[in-house]
């Protein structure tokens, strides 16, 4: 706390610091303005000199009946130290009720959750991630809470860059607009599920990479 709050001489009350001269060397180092109303949990505290970059790898879906899928020998792209591979998940459910992707295991490393969007009538649009420093190929899990009717995923590798992101979106409806607020030399990527039968959708701000039906 002495960073961030000192007592007041005068008053003998606790009073923040002026933060601006901090640096936020680590990824468990973070910097919480609340400028944004629509963002209050943007960390604006870890910026980097240099750009991090994104990869999209590959897709593929899998139409059968199932709570776990398994797609074998997939690609990672280039290996590196703290490599992210985001794992854009989206699929239908078989039955009633409601799903969300329990776990997610990427090359061996068990994947973080990092936004959810589960649509009214109960279809799973996720996005997960894990840091895999090495191997260019391996084999992406995803375990759903219930059955699924299929599951497709989309493959990214992402580098200098922190896994926990510094903005997260999500929306449902026919016309989805929304804010994100990406930090200066940031990366973005966005992933949608159409649950009335189509496949197509029109992107703004991001550059779409893929389309299964």
């Amino acid at each position: 706390m002495g960073s961030f709050g000192e007592v007041d001489s005068t008053t003998n009350r606790w009073i923040p610091k002026d933060v601006s001269g901090l640096t936020y060397p680590t990824t468990n180092s973070f910097l919480l303005t609340y400028a944004s109303k629509n963002s209050l949990g943007l960390d604006t505290g870890n910026t980097s000199s240099t750009a991090a970059t994104v990869t999209f790898v590959a897709s593929t879906q899998d139409d059968s009946d199932q709570t776990t899928y398994t797609y074998s020998s997939q690609s990672l792209s280039t290996a590196a130290t703290g490599r992210i591979i985001a794992v854009c998940i989206n699929g239908f459910r078989a039955s009633g009720g409601a799903r969300t992707v329990s776990s997610c295991t990427i090359a061996g490393e068990t994947g973080t959750k990092l936004v959810r969007q589960t649509s009214d009538n109960g279809d799973a649009t996720e996005i997960w991630a894990a840091v895999v420093d090495t191997g260019t190929s391996g084999t992406i899990s995803v375990v759903f809470s219930s059955s699924m009717a299929n599951c497709n995923i989309g493959v990214y590798a992402i580098y200098n860059a922190r896994i926990l992101p510094a903005d997260t979106v999500s929306e449902e409806g026919n016309s989805i607009s929304e804010v994100l607020n990406v930090p200066t030399n940031g990366v973005a990527i966005g992933t949608a599920t159409a649950t009335n039968g189509g496949e197509d959708a029109t992107w703004g701000g991001l550059t779409e990479n893929y389309d299964d039906a």
